[in-house]
Formats: structure tokens, sequence, C-alpha cells
């Protein structure tokens, strides 16, 4: 059996309109996405190269009632910096002292009051490198590989004009504006890392992303129908490694550059059709299992906080809702020399987190209104265009590929919706 290696190359990816998540999820894909499968190359028993480039950068995202928000008003139209005091645990109201302790409890957040209107911009960028080897043994009818992929991983929340804008009004209508001002926003950034040690600066981090290890199974069964000429089935299931930096809970605007320290289970299954006049349809679902975490996180403490202004930190349980993706496409494989063009719809739905604290001082009900942890999900349409450049070459030691793909946007919630370009390039010996 001859021994082929992928050896990769170069990608430029670069994203179009609009905007970014944070604190949300981002629509990038992930590194093992079937719809990143490059078209089948006969006899490839070892491989390694780079996977996918994707870059993304946007100032707007959707809410929970899929209007559309600055990506730091996803969870919250304004933050309540009158809210971010009630009820607060002993080292914080400690941390708050005189002349603030005592008067929280006085201020009524109402209108515009103590509200800050955020503003900023996401920039992301993800370059994944992959390895891969297919096993000589066969046990069962196709073909088992083992798949590795390592994602580098940028982030960044930049402010856009303002970050921070004080909407607190003084004057005779409202009498508290001048306390709540001289108390509380008018110094707020440092007011915040005063009280709760809360960050409120811009933040970007790069790093490795979670390493996800993989074991593939596929195999093709050649169809004699009129229209009907082969059938691809494709199955996967791997685990998850939480090597990526997690979120820091100091800063505000922090995100994690991979499942925030969670273990995972991936899988998913797919069928490819092949059609006469090289028409190929295809049809996949992705499960992503994670499992639960244990540490400190920023907790509500009262029902009207908002995401961005959480004082307040305990050791608590999280549990990981669900995450879903299906995968429906339709390409035409090598329709002129080595050009094959697809285009895909896909789906990607995350249910409901819970955080579950562990003392007394936060209360379940309470801490599980955040809408950070609230379901998002998010539709695509993607376009790809692949160019295998030995297709006619059955015998030839160096074969390669290269792709292209626009990911559009169409719907969600919860979520940044980048429009975004990317690609792949590839060197087979």
């Amino acid at each position: 059996m001859k021994r082929r290696i992928y050896a990769l190359g170069l990608f430029i990816a670069v994203l179009s309109v609009h905007k970014a998540q944070a604190f949300a999820p981002v629509n990038f894909f992930r590194p093992y996405d079937y719809a990143l499968r490059f078209p089948y190359i006969k006899n490839r028993t070892a491989s390694f190269g780079v996977s996918n480039v994707e870059y993304g950068a946007r100032c707007t995202g959707l809410n929970n009632d899929d209007d559309r928000r600055n990506v730091l008003a996803i969870h919250n139209d304004t933050e309540s910096a009158i809210s971010m005091t009630r009820n607060p645990t002993s080292s914080v109201e400690m941390a708050m002292g005189v002349p603030l302790k005592g008067l929280y409890d006085t201020f009524d957040d109402v209108d515009v009051q103590g509200h800050q209107q955020l503003r900023g911009k996401f920039r992301g960028l993800d370059f994944t490198l992959f390895a891969s080897y297919v096993f000589p043994l066969k046990p069962a009818d196709g073909v088992l590989a083992i798949t590795a992929h390592l994602p580098i991983v940028w982030r960044e929340i930049v402010a856009k004009k303002t970050l921070i804008t004080d909407l607190t009004q003084v004057g005779p209508l409202t009498p508290q504006g001048a306390n709540i001002k001289t108390y509380l926003t008018d110094d707020l950034v440092n007011n915040v890392k005063k009280f709760g040690g809360l960050n409120l600066a811009t933040w970007d981090k790069s790093g490795i992303g979670d390493l996800d290890i993989l074991l593939e199974w596929s195999n093709r069964y050649k169809q004699e129908k009129e229209y009907l000429k082969l059938v691809m089935l494709y199955a996967k299931l791997g685990l998850s490694f939480p090597t990526a930096r997690e979120r820091d809970q100091d800063q505000a605007f922090s995100m994690p550059l991979g499942n925030d320290g969670a273990w995972g289970v991936p899988l998913g299954i797919a069928m490819e059709l092949g059609f006469v006049h090289k028409v190929r349809v295809g049809i996949d679902v992705d499960f992503l299992l994670l499992f639960d975490t244990k540490k400190e996180y920023r907790m509500k403490t009262d029902k009207n906080q908002t995401d961005f202004l959480l004082l307040n930190k305990g050791l608590a349980t999280k549990e990981y809702g669900f995450t879903w993706q299906f995968h429906l496409f339709i390409q035409g494989l090598r329709i002129w020399e080595g050009l094959s063009v697809k285009g895909a719809y896909q789906f990607v739905k995350h249910d409901d987190d819970r955080l579950i604290p562990h003392n007394n001082v936060f209360d379940f009900s309470v801490v599980n209104t955040a809408n950070n942890l609230k379901e998002w999900n998010v539709h695509n349409l993607i376009f790809t265009a692949n160019y295998d450049f030995f297709h006619d070459c059955k015998d030839c030691a160096v074969n390669s590929q290269l792709s292209f793909f626009y990911k559009l946007p169409v719907d969600g919630k919860n979520i940044i919706d980048n429009h975004s370009v990317g690609g792949q390039f590839s060197l087979l010996f």
C-alpha cells in the first residue's frame, strides 16, 4: 500500500461585511466541520496541513429577539450600574464602603438612570492545523482513519468610537442623578475594578484552541441505477481536549478560545449520493456533548443585573446545553477539469446552559436569568469552490487542492453572525 502524505500550504482568508460576537458565540466553523472536507481522492494513507482559515470582523449581532444590536449589546441593550450593586456578597459590599454602602438600595433603576451604552467591534481569526492517518487494517468494509485538528485562534474586542457612554440624567426631574454619577458612573471603569475586580478595558487574546481527535469511518458503494451511481456513508466519533485558554472572569469582554475548559465529545453521520452528470447531494448531522465544568463564575445576585456588570463571583458547576448541526448541500463534482462547486445550507443550535451555585449566597433562579446562558442558533448559506490540480493524473507523485468559501448568515439569535470568506490549500504526495 502506498503511503501518501498531505503537506500543506498557505491560504489567505478575508471577511466581508458585518458583525461578530463576543460572549455570544460566533458562527465560525468547527475545525472538523463536514462542510470543510475536500472532494474524495483515492489511496490517501497519511495527510497533514491546514484544514481551514477563517477571518471575521463585525460590529453587530442578533439578540434573543432576532433584532440586530452592537456586539456588546446582544444580551442587554444597556448595562445597569445601579442593578449591579444589588444584594452584594460580603467582599463586594466591603469594597463599596462609605458613602456608597447603604445608598445603592435607595437608587431607583428607572429609565436611563445609571445605564451605560456599550459599543465595540469583534475581530477573530481561526487557522487550523490537521493530521490524518488511515489504518491499514480493515476489520469491516470501508476506511477507518484517525484525525487530529488543532486550531490557532485570535479574538479581539475593540472600542468603537466611545466604548462606554453614561446615559444618566442630572436635573430637577432626576434628583438622584447627581449621586448616581458621583458614586457610580462618572468613574465606572475604576469603580467596578475597585468593587469587584472587574476590568472593562478592550481585550484581545491569541493562542491554541481545543485539540480535537476523531475516529472517522467512510465507505463508497457503487450503484448501477439509471440516475444514482454512488452512495457514500460517513461517521465520526471523537474527543475534544480543553487545551484552549479559558475565559478570564475578571475581564468583562473576555472570550474563551475554545469550549471554556470543558471536555467534549463530537460525533456525526453523513450520506452523499452521486448522480449522473457529476451531481452530488449530501446531508450530515453533527452533535457536540460538553461535560460539566466547576470553577469560579461571575453570577447575578439580582434578576435585573446585566451581563457585563457582574461584581460577584462564586464557585459553581456549569451544565452545558446540547449543540447540534444540520448541513445539506448540492455539488457539481469536477464539472470543468478539476473545478468543483458546492452550495450548502447549515443550521447550528445550542440549548440553554445553566449554572448551579455551590453556596447559598447565590440564588439558582436568579443566576440563571443571565442572557448569556440562553439558547443560541444560526442559519448559514455556504458557497464553496474547489480545484483539484491533478484531477486527471492517477499515478502522480504529487497532488494538490485549493478551496475557497463564502459564508452568508441569514438568520439567528444570541450570536455574532459574520459574513466570512475563507479556504484551504493542500499538497498531496
